[in-house]
């Protein structure tokens, strides 16, 4: 939402009145947007509405995200974190010239994992913390394992014409938590619940637990990508873009 305006619609076929947009890509899809960004240059949040730039879906505004442009310059960026419950993540990047003054070359990664923090009460013989087994329940949730790779091309033949060629891709699969039951009408702070044959709700005072013997508690999300933009000045106050993705 921006200044109040969006929606929270993010099933296939639905379009955000908050639209995303990358190197002036439009991702269509919420989902589509919380896979891991790499080689990012800025964010530029701009208030709605935008129909004239961006068309009739950035009613509430733009994000906006500019991946950083490979140059002349090489140079590389890695980091390696550890944490909590298991939590490891890697990124790195590196971009530089293949062609002085005239083709350059990038490349990022970023992978994480990291065990489920919120332990499942509820356990069925075959419970495991992946789900290996989409018919039974895990033992944890809220786990992590992402991938996300991002690959660009960037050719200037002259000073008044310059390409950029990219790829994408992301996987993420998760754990995902149940949904949690509260009530400040019946009970007393439902905090957990279990599906039984009348779905009866059962207290769990630890934010960490859970009771779900509901299979097919997994998220499987993966996307992939490539884009072409073309700019060339026509003049000192005219210039062309072409976007095609």
């Amino acid at each position: 939402y921006i200044r109040g305006v969006g929606t929270n619609l993010n099933f296939p076929g639905s379009d955000p009145s908050v639209a995303t947009f990358v190197d002036g890509v439009y991702y269509s899809n919420t989902r589509g947007v919380l896979s891991d960004l790499i080689g990012i240059e800025r964010v530029e949040v701009l208030k709605g509405p935008q129909g004239t730039l961006y068309g009739r879906n950035a009613a509430g505004g733009v994000i906006s995200v500019i991946t950083r442009k490979p140059d002349n310059e090489v140079n590389g960026r890695f980091n390696i974190e550890y944490g909590s419950d298991q939590r490891r993540r890697f990124g790195g990047g590196i971009s530089g010239p293949l062609v002085d003054d005239s083709l350059y070359a990038s490349f990022s990664l970023s992978t994480t994992e990291r065990d489920g923090h919120t332990k499942n009460v509820y356990q069925s013989p075959t419970s495991q913390e992946c789900f290996c087994d989409a018919n039974n329940p895990p033992s944890k949730f809220n786990g992590e394992d992402s991938m996300a790779y991002r690959g660009a091309l960037r050719y200037t033949p002259s000073d008044d014409l310059e390409i950029n060629f990219a790829i994408d891709y992301s996987r993420d699969d998760a754990i995902i938590l149940p949904k949690t039951m509260y009530s400040t009408t019946e009970g007393a702070n439902l905090e957990g619940f279990v599906w039984g044959p009348q779905g009866v709700a059962t207290v769990i005072a630890d934010d960490f637990e859970v009771s779900s013997n509901m299979a097919h508690q997994f998220n499987h999300m993966e996307q992939s990508g490539f884009s072409a933009r073309v700019d060339y000045a026509i003049s000192e106050k005219l210039s062309l873009i072409s976007i095609s993705a």
